[in-house]
């Protein structure tokens, strides 16, 4: 079963290839946490995609965002990330006042996988 995935970054990811979809949450304005748009990885080019407000440290190998965010942001402590390969990809961009760019990913789950919600 294919699930889609809308991301507003650019997240241009071959068909085919294998991605990780990792949960991100950010810290509320007053407290609690938020859930901020998810890192996806790139398994077999080592990629990151994420959103403008991650911290440039953040690699393949090293995706500890509470770290490199000073506690700004988190990974989801109750949602493992989850693998996919890649069914479908589209890049949709709008210009004018309102600009803004966004990826829609067609996921398959790996076998032995969870579902990205």
């Amino acid at each position: 079963m294919t699930t889609t995935l809308t991301v507003s970054f650019l997240a241009p990811v071959a068909v085919g290839a294998e991605i990780v979809v990792v949960t991100i949450e950010e810290a509320g304005v007053f407290s609690g946490w938020n859930e901020a748009a998810p890192i996806l990885v790139d398994r077999s080019t080592g990629i990151v995609f994420g959103s403008s407000s991650l911290p440039e440290q953040i690699h393949a190998g090293d995706l500890d965002v509470e770290r490199h965010s000073n506690g700004r942001f988190r990974r989801a402590p109750d949602v493992a990330p989850v693998t996919y390969r890649v069914a479908s990809c589209l890049i949709r961009s709008r210009s004018g006042d309102h600009a803004n760019l966004n990826t829609v990913l067609g996921l398959e789950p790996l076998a032995g996988t969870p579902a990205y919600r």
